[in-house]
């Protein structure tokens, strides 16, 4: 049994061992020791993460954290309140929510034995439940035991990542074939004039910031506010927990840049978060060029997994583009306490008369409105 008091909003709870779940803050020091040294670390559990979706929200994020005798941490449960809006999209949990985290692919417990993640995941639906919301946990977990609560569960997303096979002198993608068709396209590239740098100043993160806004207009997406990546690149690309690989071709005389990939590097997965590029250069292959070069830093600063992200259910292209790199698939879950009445994974793309009139509409808004409309959805989501 526990015990289990709230007061001013930091939440105690005291375990057999002199041990306790406490709330701190972004800027507590041993937040980022604990990430730092968890063998199943990943960004998404770092102090910086959270920062910047704060940047984003203009909500303050803060963490659970299991404190053992001596004030040294146990595990920790990154939590940040959302606005929601007053409805779910279909069976799509959008409505105001405690999480972890939301805009983020996975996060849940980081801990260092079961005991102390079920304790962690108590203590959130205990402020759940206190703050009359719903408690959101995003991770690759089947089951989430032990914890005395009834989750409700969403087969989520599959998140597509490349192991990266130790051994021998070069990279290598699982097999020959896969090896040799990927080669071919980045000798294509390399032949064509494209060159792949890694950015150095913010100024070419500002620049690049232009592709993707295209990109995901194109897509049809919300981009992401361009405050959220300066944050992190002040945060994070000083110990190179964040970097930009960008692509160039020689044009007239100039550099022309023609793509570029934002990566977030800890722990096991090197993953790649964000691409901008030019629709009118693919034919260049300056991603192929830009994903070899990733991948074989990632290879050789001894990272397991290059992540390729998560890919909606029905993107065929994209799971094919993912399939030759080698990359495999592995499904994510989204748990919510209290269970909503009706859960279900998110369907497929339309392919329907209005998804493509409201893409055609989509396409034609200026880039700037495109980022004050996403800046303004990313605030609630």
């Amino acid at each position: 049994m526990t015990e289990c008091e709230t007061t001013a909003g930091v939440v105690v709870e005291s375990l057999a061992g002199e041990r306790r779940v406490t709330q701190i803050g972004v800027n507590d020091p041993r937040w980022q020791d604990f990430v730092a040294s968890h063998p199943d670390r990943s960004i998404f559990h770092h102090p910086a993460w959270s920062k910047a979706l704060m940047e984003e929200s203009g909500r303050t994020p803060f963490a659970l954290a299991c404190e053992g005798a001596d004030g040294s941490l146990l595990g920790i449960l990154p939590l940040l309140e959302t606005r929601g809006v007053p409805f779910n999209l279909g069976d799509c949990v959008i409505r105001r929510r405690l999480s972890s985290l939301p805009r983020t692919p996975f996060a849940g417990p980081l801990s260092t034995r079961p005991d102390v993640r079920e304790a962690l995941v108590r203590a959130a639906a205990d402020v759940a439940l206190k703050e009359r919301t719903t408690l959101e946990l995003r991770s690759f977990s089947e089951a989430l035991e032990g914890t005395g609560y009834a989750f409700g569960v969403v087969r989520w997303k599959e998140s597509h990542a490349v192991p990266l096979v130790r051994g021998g002198n070069e990279l290598r993608l699982g097999n020959a074939h896969k090896t040799h068709r990927v080669r071919w396209a980045v000798n294509k590239a390399h032949k064509l004039g494209v060159a792949v740098q890694w950015a150095g100043a913010e100024e070419d993160l500002r620049t690049w910031y232009g592709l993707y806004l295209d990109t995901m207009r194109w897509h049809m997406s919300p981009p992401r506010a361009y405050r959220v990546l300066a944050s992190l690149w002040r945060n994070l690309h000083p110990s190179g927990l964040m970097r930009l690989l960008l692509a160039y071709r020689a044009q007239g005389g100039a550099d022309e840049l023609l793509s570029g990939c934002v990566y977030l590097a800890l722990g096991k997965s090197f993953y790649c978060w964000l691409n901008g590029r030019r629709r009118d250069q693919l034919g260049f292959h300056p991603n192929d060029a830009i994903h070899w070069e990733a991948m074989t830093t990632a290879w050789r600063e001894g990272f397991e997994f290059y992540d390729l992200g998560q890919v909606e259910e029905g993107q065929q292209g994209l799971i094919e583009f993912k399939s030759k790199w080698g990359a495999e698939p592995r499904r994510s879950y989204r748990y919510y306490f209290p269970a909503p009445k009706r859960l279900r994974a998110p369907a497929p793309e339309s392919s329907g008369n209005f998804r493509r009139v409201a893409k055609r509409l989509w396409r034609s808004v200026p880039l700037p409105v495109t980022a004050r409309i996403g800046d303004w959805v990313y605030r609630y989501l």
